[in-house]
């Protein structure tokens, strides 16, 4: 029996350091909104962490077809102003819950 896609793709990945890299992240980002008064679940911020790795990964892949197909190709600097915003929206949702 051959082995699934999911199974070869997760063969090529060392998932116990890349968890820890991902937890260690998430951890970090949990402790400063505690740190700020934020009441906010782990989920919550395991979920913002992913947005914006998720986010960047699908801007990096198909950000100049997505900017041109809402109208942004001929902006120069959109992807610039896109992170910037992406920022705002995150520090926003990391600092209040």
């Amino acid at each position: 029996m051959h082995p699934s896609r999911a199974q070869r793709y997760d063969d090529t990945l060392d998932f116990k350091s890349v968890r820890a890299n991902w937890k260690t992240i998430t951890d970090a980002n949990h402790a400063l909104r505690i740190a700020a008064g934020v009441e906010a679940d782990y989920e919550d911020t395991q979920f913002t962490v992913i947005l914006a790795a998720l986010a960047m990964f699908g801007q990096a892949i198909g950000g100049p077809t997505t900017f041109r197909m809402a109208g942004l190709d001929r902006d120069r600097d959109v992807a610039k102003r896109f992170r910037s915003w992406l920022a705002n929206v995150l520090l926003q949702r990391m600092n209040h819950f």
